[in-house]
């Protein structure tokens, strides 16, 4: 719930982590919490993410096998980023500032799908509307809802799973929306599946 806030919620703290995530820095969180996890995965997951929160819902059940996986995978990724820098004579400097524009493309519309959309475990997404060649760079990324509701369809074929009349908010608009900041809450939680445990309120 980064979009939203209760009246008991620290509301620096949601602006922070919202802004943060407009700006880019959601994205560097991703490979330096696979190196902090690969170094020290029962301190995180007992120390930092241990809490009843999604964080720790998302790493209670992580297994040893797991954490070696992602051992070997960056392992992998420092050598092949050394390979290429090497063989091609690139520049570190430039790489880091690729990936810094990167970062902020992703971190900004990772969250635009999902942004001030209903409280709800499927439907709690949206199914934006962007022109073709947009849609197309995007892989049908603005079709998150239709994602939601059948994720054992390739996003190659989400469009058609939307009727003709659909009603869908401007990707433009939408993503612009986001600038203006969180918003207070007055949704209930939404239900959980059956048999899923409960989370505390985040």
């Amino acid at each position: 719930m980064f979009d939203l806030y209760y009246p008991h919620d620290n509301r620096l703290l949601k602006y922070l982590r919202w802004y943060g995530i407009l700006c880019g820095m959601f994205w560097p969180l991703i490979p330096l919490g696979a190196v902090l996890f690969s170094l020290l995965p029962r301190f995180l997951r007992e120390k930092i993410f241990g809490q009843p929160k999604s964080t720790g819902y998302m790493f209670s059940n992580i297994r040893m096998a797991a954490v070696w996986a992602v051992r070997l995978e960056l392992l992998a990724i420092v050598s092949f980023f050394t390979a290429i820098h090497w063989l091609l004579g690139l520049n570190w400097t430039h790489t880091l500032i690729l990936y810094a524009c990167f970062s902020f493309n992703w971190s900004t519309r990772q969250y635009v799908g999902h942004a001030f959309s209903k409280r709800d475990i499927i439907d709690g997404a949206w199914n934006l509307r962007h022109n073709r060649l947009m849609s197309a760079i995007l892989l049908h990324g603005e079709y998150d809802k239709n994602h939601h509701r059948r994720s054992d369809v390739s996003w190659y074929y989400l469009p058609q799973l939307s009727p003709p009349d659909e009603a869908r908010p401007s990707y433009f608009k939408h993503y612009w929306r986001q600038w203006l900041g969180p918003r207070p809450n007055s949704e209930p939680e939404p239900a959980l599946p059956p048999g899923e445990p409960a989370m505390a309120s985040r």
